[in-house]
């Protein structure tokens, strides 16, 4: 198991959308400058579908991202399975003006 924990000097409000809204996740959803997220697609509810095109700027390579919601509890938790049939969890914790997010 993999833990990743951040702290966004944020509001949650304005951290779960930005989590959530495929116009902010293709602006964040990349894992260094040389890549991008050309196109992201978000239907939050349980069943529900997300998937993300992940692309190097160069367009040398890119691979869709994506799964399936399992539960929802907004702005406090996410479970997913990957389309390679691994589980996410994402949990977003208010603590005094800051936003905790524990992946």
């Amino acid at each position: 198991m993999l833990v990743v924990e951040v702290w966004v000097n944020s509001d949650i409000e304005k951290v779960w959308n930005c989590w959530i809204d495929p116009a902010h996740i293709t602006q964040w959803n990349f894992a260094s400058e040389d890549w991008c997220c050309p196109k992201a697609s978000n239907n939050l509810c349980k069943d529900g579908r997300f998937s993300y095109t992940m692309s190097a700027n160069d367009d040398s390579f890119s691979f869709d991202f994506g799964g399936i919601y399992e539960e929802i509890v907004p702005q406090k938790l996410i479970h997913s399975k990957l389309d390679d049939g691994r589980k996410v969890q994402v949990e977003f914790e208010a603590v005094e003006g800051v936003t905790k997010i524990t992946e």
